[in-house]
């Protein structure tokens, strides 16, 4: 069963003109429209509002509490990775390179995603100084 949303434009803005990768198109006014899912993320990157936003929201509330919820995935995906290189800290043998830096395609072996070097090095550093302070203990 295809599922479907209801999306409209923003209050004051003009119509919006969606078109999917696939070559569909659809015009979203200012009254709601039921449109399949495969147009769902077309339609948010276009500015379009869905009936589960409630109206009360502005758009940039809408936005802001997106962002939230990503940064605290964000943060979620950062613990998970300094748990994946504390093991790669612990057994070093053949994970590190020759600096002492853990070896990216190790990490995204263990994590199973791509990551960016910056975030490696961030956890990797927070890592090594915990290690650091519970030695000089």
């Amino acid at each position: 069963m295809n599922k479907t949303k209801k999306f409209k434009a923003p209050n004051g803005s003009e119509d919006l003109r969606v078109v999917t990768m696939s070559g569909h198109i659809t015009i979203i006014g200012q009254e709601y429209k039921e449109l399949p899912e495969f147009f769902w993320s077309e339609a948010y990157s276009q500015g379009a509002l869905s009936e589960d936003m409630t109206d009360k929201k502005t758009f940039d509330e809408a936005v802001a509490e997106k962002a939230a919820e990503v940064k605290k995935t964000d943060k979620e995906f950062f613990e998970f990775l300094k748990e994946q290189l504390k093991t790669i800290y612990d057994n070093p043998t053949g994970q590190v390179d020759k600096f002492g830096n853990p070896i990216y395609r190790r990490v995204v072996s263990l994590v199973k995603k791509p990551v960016k070097k910056e975030l490696i090095q961030k956890a990797w550093g927070q890592i090594v100084k915990q290690a650091e302070k519970e030695s000089k203990v």
